[in-house]
């Protein structure tokens, strides 16, 4: 995605390059990584070992059921999650 596209759509790539560790991969838009989950994250931190540590959303409705039950989803699995509110 270009970045005036990202910017269009609300989408920063930049929100999960502060937050990761040395060793550490931020992938954008895959499935997560070496949980039993079929969720795709906008952004996640992968560790060392290849396994999802952090997720970070963007969502234009942070209230909605459909949401809370992607973060019960990571909470369950021991994924540490942020959401970012879409203007």
């Amino acid at each position: 995605m270009k970045l005036a596209e990202c910017q269009v759509y609300g989408y920063d790539p930049s929100i999960g390059r502060p937050q990761y560790r040395p060793g550490e991969q931020v992938l954008r838009e895959r499935r997560a990584q070496g949980h039993e989950s079929r969720r795709i994250p906008d952004q996640q931190i992968v560790d060392v070992n290849g396994r999802t540590r952090k997720v970070l959303e963007a969502e234009r409705r942070p209230s909605s059921q459909y949401h809370r039950d992607r973060l019960d989803e990571y909470f369950e699995l021991g994924v540490d999650y942020e959401t970012y509110g879409l203007k």
